[in-house]
């Protein structure tokens, strides 16, 4: 590691000796070691630590796969706003991946990530509202969502909504239409 990394927050040196040890830069690849590094910053509250450990306990990298461990630390950086944390903590309840299956959890967490304007949320926010999974069945609300994820290539998106549109009425179109065009990101 150089005296620049060594200089940086624990964050900056957790993440330059995780690619080190991934990679074998300069360093025998370890995963344990770059894991340790992460848990270090992950226990000083930063955020991308927090995920990122999560992540290698979900992978199994240089630590027991656990999704159990995972979901903790993607939680802890999820709470502090980390928008792709929280888009996967959606689909860990989604999924029943290290926590009980929860629909309605699910949907939570997709909301907070889908109103900063992630695609991938508001794709799967929109397949909850035309499943009526967590949140009422409404497919007004899941072809906005879907348009959303849409206008930002989602492609999944597109093919999920134009199966949809087929089910709503001229008037709903109209609705949707009107609340795609006036929805605005929240920035946390």
């Amino acid at each position: 590691m150089d005296s620049q990394s060594r200089r940086a927050g624990p964050c900056r040196r957790a993440r330059v000796t995780w690619h080190d040890d991934r990679t074998g830069q300069g360093v025998a690849q370890d995963d344990a070691e770059a894991a340790k590094w992460f848990r270090n910053a992950a226990d000083q509250g930063f955020s991308v630590a927090q995920y990122t450990l999560g992540m290698i306990y979900h992978d199994g990298q240089g630590v027991t796969r656990d999704d159990v461990e995972a979901v903790k630390w993607i939680r802890k950086a999820a709470e502090q706003g980390f928008e792709v944390a929280q888009f996967i903590l959606g689909l860990a309840y989604a999924k029943g991946l290290g926590v009980t299956r929860d629909y309605a959890e699910a949907a939570k967490w997709f909301r907070k990530p889908a109103d900063q304007g992630h695609a991938g949320a508001q794709f799967y926010l929109g397949l909850m509202y035309r499943d009526g999974q967590g949140v009422a069945r409404n497919y007004a609300h899941a072809c906005m969502w879907l348009s959303l994820a849409t206008a930002q290539n989602y492609e999944k998106a597109r093919q999920t909504l134009d199966d949809l549109e087929k089910k709503v009425t001229p008037p709903q179109r109209d609705e949707v239409q009107r609340m795609a065009r006036e929805w605005k990101p929240i920035h946390n």
